[in-house]
């Protein structure tokens, strides 16, 4: 059976999941200078979850070209529109397969199995903005 509603809780589950990954600092992360980040872990400041996400998604800037030609969406495609984009939703936002992930990976010079990591962590990133 394939429950709307249960794809949407799941989808919550799994983002509440990456929020706390991020809040308990075992999100992993490049140094970022900047001096708001000086001994302080996410949880003790709110704007570092959020600045780090847009950071992350960012630095996804690639996965997000790579998706948007596989897609045939506008390009280059802005944060806004990444966000408000159904068609990138629905792609990222269900099971990533190898059909999605292999053009990505093609365009990137990535593993198949790189390339899927990256748009999961895409998917979460701007689930959580």
């Amino acid at each position: 059976m394939d429950n709307p509603n249960i794809r949407r809780w799941a989808r919550d589950l799994e983002l509440l999941n990456h929020l706390a990954l991020f809040e308990l600092g075992l999100v992993v992360e490049p140094e970022v200078a900047h001096p708001a980040f000086a001994a302080t872990t996410c949880a003790e400041s709110p704007w570092k979850t959020v600045w780090l996400l847009l950071w992350r998604v960012v630095e996804a800037g690639p996965v997000v070209a790579a998706l948007a030609r596989h897609l045939d969406l506008e390009q280059p495609m802005s944060l806004n529109c990444a966000q408000e984009s159904a068609v990138l939703e629905q792609a990222i936002g269900a099971e990533i397969g190898e059909s999605m992930a292999e053009p990505v990976a093609r365009d990137l010079g990535i593993t198949t199995d790189d390339a899927q990591r990256r748009i999961v962590q895409l998917s979460q990133d701007i689930g959580l903005l």
